[in-house]
């Protein structure tokens, strides 16, 4: 306790609990540098507002309102990429495609007939026989003789007999050995037989083998 001077009356006041007065510096000091109860350790006295402990009554600390903080800075949110369906292409132009040339077999030529045709007779390969007058060898005349109609003769090759025509309007002249007119030909006894003529001079047609 403590007292305090007012309009010249001492008023008795109170320390705050656990403290003394401090005659020294007129404070409510703690124990210990108040010095006035000798039961206590006196301490040495300390500097005012440096060393000393809060004078005073302890107040309790103010109540201050909740501080207002600004809302908090969010970040803008990640959307995921729009999803877009793919884009409908025009099927591509293609050139048309360069094949090789066909590769063709080599043609199949038949056999060359050993026997060629004369120009202006048909030749009957088929219509072929064995014959005696034929001979063992082609030669470069060829070997011809009347056959059982008019208008056809047969002409050796290879030892056979092959039956050939006339051309047509001819009848074959056995001694002559040419197709020739039916009147000079005189192989048809219905038809008027003129005198033989030499072919190439007199005759205005022959056909000679």
């Amino acid at each position: 306790m403590f007292y305090k001077c007012n309009n010249g009356y001492a008023c008795e006041h109170n320390c705050p609990a656990g403290l003394h007065f401090n005659e020294v510096l007129s404070v409510c000091d703690w124990p210990s540098s108040a010095c006035c109860d000798p039961t206590i350790l006196c301490d040495p006295p300390c500097i005012p507002g440096v060393t000393c402990p809060p004078t005073g009554p302890t107040l309790a600390p103010p109540t201050l309102p909740p501080p207002t903080l600004p809302p908090p800075t969010l970040p803008p949110p990640t959307l995921p990429p729009p999803t877009l369906p793919p884009p409908t292409l025009p099927p591509p132009t293609l050139p048309p495609p360069t094949l090789p040339p066909p590769t063709l077999p080599p043609p199949t030529v038949g056999p060359t007939p050993s026997d060629p045709c004369i120009p202006g007779v048909t030749c009957e390969p088929n219509n072929c026989h064995n014959d005696m007058r034929c001979p063992a060898l082609d030669g470069t005349k060829p070997t011809l003789f009347a056959h059982a109609e008019c208008t056809k003769f047969y002409k050796c090759s290879n030892r056979k007999a092959c039956e050939h025509s006339c051309p047509t309007g001819l009848h074959f002249n056995a001694k002559l050995f040419v197709c020739d007119w039916p009147s000079s030909a005189c192989c048809d006894p219905t038809i008027l037989c003129d005198p033989p003529c030499i072919p190439g001079i007199t005759c205005s047609r022959a056909f000679r083998f």
